[in-house]
């Protein structure tokens, strides 16, 4: 679930009252407005009493967020057994980002033993609500293979998804995928699609990629002043092979 925030003071005020009335969404999202100093000044103890008013009431998201002050030491001293309790019962409500944050927990034994098979599954169950950070994550783990078997098609599979959902990292590897022929036919036109989706995210390797298919013409018309435009961007972001590109254009001149 989304909200907008940059509230007025008025808004923040209106909030307050319903919270103060024991609304549990209102009491989550006035715990979030001082958290972030949105419509008030930013305030962490009383975003974490309202958020535990809210996750008293099993508000889902604010079970969650409880337990991540926990997981991450957010305003409370970490406590990852606490943390643990908070996404449990987040959790028990099908929420998404709980579901992710368990299953990291599981997959790296943080507070809890290691248990790979546990972890994926809930992973896995926030991937199907279409959680970007869990498509993207089960993209990755099957991508490099050291949590599961690497599988580059299924890896393939969960970038795509994650891709549509605008993450820059998974629009850069998806289209590294289709650039190296990983986990799927090799296609340099649809890799500089992607490429061009994840350098509008101001990913940085997406901008050198795109440097390179200009530079040698690889699904795309050749263009020389093209690629060194993105080689510039790429290097302004601190790559060095771009800076070497740069250099060495310098040097021709």
């Amino acid at each position: 679930m989304e909200y907008s925030f940059n509230k007025p003071r008025n808004e923040f005020e209106k909030l307050l009252k319903r919270a103060i009335k024991g609304e549990a969404k209102a009491q989550f999202l006035v715990g979030d407005c001082y958290y972030r100093g949105d419509g008030v000044e930013k305030d962490i103890a009383s975003a974490l009493n309202w958020y535990r008013k809210s996750a008293l009431q099993e508000y889902p998201e604010a079970l969650c967020m409880l337990g991540k002050c926990y997981d991450y030491g957010y305003g409370v001293r970490f406590n990852q057994r606490e943390a643990l309790k908070w996404y449990r019962k987040a959790v028990e409500y099908e929420y998404a980002p709980a579901q992710y944050e368990l299953g990291y927990c599981y997959l790296h034994g943080r507070g809890v033993k290691r248990n790979v098979e546990c972890g994926i599954k809930l992973m896995e169950m926030a991937a199907l609500q279409g959680l970007p950070d869990a498509l993207y994550f089960l993209g990755i783990t099957y991508f490099l293979g050291e949590i599961v078997p690497q599988d580059l098609k299924t890896a393939v599979l969960f970038f795509r998804k994650a891709a549509v959902k605008n993450v820059g990292n998974a629009q850069f590897l998806l289209g590294q995928c289709y650039y190296t022929g990983m986990g799927i036919v090799q296609n340099y036109k649809k890799a500089v699609i992607w490429f061009k989706k994840a350098a509008a995210s101001e990913v940085v390797n997406a901008k050198y990629y795109l440097g390179e298919a200009y530079e040698e013409g690889l699904g795309v018309e050749a263009d020389l002043n093209v690629a060194e435009k993105w080689y510039e961007e790429a290097a302004a972001q601190g790559c060095e092979e771009a800076k070497e590109k740069v250099k060495v254009k310098v040097l021709a001149y």
